[in-house]
């Protein structure tokens, strides 16, 4: 039991707009029960946009500000002059910050590792000479001096924490695996599998590739191999749901018009978040063709939907899927075709691995992590709460 002497907790989202990281922070709240760890009030600062996705409680209160809605080096002013300022105004006792990179000088600061790419070498060596190599090398040394000054982080993953410590050495905080949850709208128990003859031109086997357009999501790999099949006269599709840019999402486009001569192929762009499980409801089999993540959320959505997968044996997929999916060499394309190839010829596997897939994705739940959360920040002022 603790005592009535609770604290309140900061949270700076200035840097949480999109992706992973929205999904986190919207769901770990949606999630959350501070005052089961001491904490009587959480105070966000965020964009306006990012407010307005987080659910209200009586517990928390969102804080605007002006200098969160401009770019990135404005928000990052604002923490480094004004952050302290607010957190002392509504007596934080503690900050955490999941964006991963922080200039105040207020502690005890939590923050979080969310983008793995700055600390992979040899992922950040695919994006050449360009600006966004710059980015990533900036961000590898803000991240790891965060991460070496902080009080505590949070990681999503072994294979992360082990990844990044091998960059920035023993940490002079403590650190916690804390994975992802999964919401209950991604459950879909396994359905029937059926042979391939029940497939054909006009009733395909649908593969589905939850994934942005970035060079580590390795696209044109799945892409070729659903093309080898369909020219070896199966009737599997491919459809591709993420972000792109303008020039990234034309690209793709043009290579899939001069490749796929058999229409087998489609990028729908970036869709709504909550429209995600409709999409896993209509596939047949997903693939997951990535070799650098932090975490692998769609890959546990794919197999919380009851979903055959295969995954390149790369980065945190071995580590989350285990024995339940079936793993191929991203650097042997006949290895791809054939791997699928092999599952899809076997309903019975097929069957046996959507079974597991399912099983194994619900160790995942948004309040197991936001309890993990609350419990690991709640470390960090146990004293001031003199818990009893």
């Amino acid at each position: 039991m603790k005592s009535e002497n609770f604290s309140n907790i900061g949270i700076d989202a200035s840097n949480i707009t999109v992706g992973g990281g929205l999904t986190h922070l919207v769901e770990m709240l949606n999630a959350a029960t501070p005052s089961n760890y001491g904490f009587k009030k959480v105070i966000v600062w965020a964009s306006q946009s990012t407010l307005d996705q987080i659910n209200d409680h009586p517990w928390l209160m969102k804080c605007p500000h002006d200098a969160l809605e401009k770019n990135i080096f404005q928000r990052a002013l604002w923490q480094r002059n004004s952050l302290e300022y607010y957190a002392k105004k509504e007596n934080c006792d503690l900050l955490f910050i999941p964006g991963g990179t922080f200039f105040t000088n207020f502690h005890p600061i939590v923050t979080m590792n969310q983008n793995l790419l700055p600390f992979e070498w040899e992922e950040i060596k695919r994006y050449g000479f360009s600006l966004f190599t710059i980015k990533w090398l900036s961000l590898r040394f803000s991240q790891a001096t965060s991460y070496k000054n902080a009080n505590g982080v949070i990681f999503l993953s072994e294979y992360a924490k082990n990844t990044v410590l091998e960059v920035t050495g023993t940490l002079n905080g403590k650190y916690k695996v804390i994975p992802h949850g999964m919401n209950s709208r991604f459950f879909i128990h396994p359905k029937v599998q059926k042979p391939i003859s029940y497939y054909s031109i006009d009733n395909p086997f649908r593969i589905i590739y939850m994934s942005s357009l970035e060079p580590y999501k390795n696209n044109l790999t799945a892409i070729k191999a659903v093309i080898a099949l369909r020219k070896e006269g199966l009737p599997v599709t491919l459809d591709i749901y993420g972000r792109g840019s303008k020039n990234k999402t034309n690209e793709l486009n043009c290579i899939i018009k001069l490749m796929d001569k058999y229409k087998s192929v489609k990028y729908h762009g970036e869709i709504p978040y909550d429209s995600f499980h409709e999409k896993y409801k209509k596939a047949d089999l997903a693939i997951y063709a990535s070799s650098c993540e932090t975490f692998g959320q769609t890959l546990i959505e794919g197999m919380a939907a009851g979903l055959p997968t295969i995954c390149a044996n790369k980065s945190t997929m071995p580590e989350l899927l285990g024995n339940a999916g079936i793993y191929f060499d991203l650097n042997n394309s006949e290895d791809i075709k054939n791997t699928l190839k092999n599952v899809i010829f076997s309903p019975e596997l097929r069957v046996e691995k959507s079974k597991m897939a399912f099983k194994k994705a619900k160790n995942y739940s948004w309040g197991k992590c936001a309890n993990e959360t609350f419990e690991f920040l709640g470390s960090f002022v146990e004293k001031n709460n003199q818990f009893l």
